[in-house]
């Protein structure tokens, strides 16, 4: 079942250690007086960065490395997430500074929706694999 699954099942597991890399910078920042939409923003690039590396060696197992290849993946990689990144500090802003929700409860809810946009971009777009 592993070798059937193998690709979402690692994809999860990598996400829940992004997503634990995102909460751990998030909430460190937060409770030592950092404006949250700051913390989201350094919390989400290094995240990114996390992201990128273990997608593309565990769950994508992309094995291009030539650098124009690699900096081509990163860009776009960046680029997705940035604007999954840019959704998510949007619904935080919208709901806790308009609405007036805690910030903690809408993080967690809208990383849910960061996820799933995030696997599509990845194996659809970023680490697709070639047809020969």
């Amino acid at each position: 079942m592993f070798k059937k699954y193998r690709e979402l099942i690692l994809y999860i597991i990598i996400g829940v250690l992004t997503t634990a890399v995102n909460y751990a910078i998030y909430f460190t920042l937060t409770a030592i007086g950092v404006y949250y939409i700051a913390a989201q923003v350094i919390s989400v690039a290094v995240s990114i960065l996390f992201a990128f590396v273990t997608n593309k060696i565990y769950v994508f197992q992309d094995k291009r490395a030539a650098p124009l290849v690699i900096f081509a993946q990163l860009a776009t990689f960046s680029g997705f997430r940035l604007i999954s990144g840019a959704a998510e500090t949007l619904i935080l802003y919208v709901f806790v500074d308009f609405l007036y929700f805690n910030d903690s409860i809408v993080k967690i809810l809208a990383s849910i929706f960061v996820v799933a946009v995030n696997y599509v971009f990845s194996k659809f777009i970023i680490f697709r694999k070639k047809k020969v």
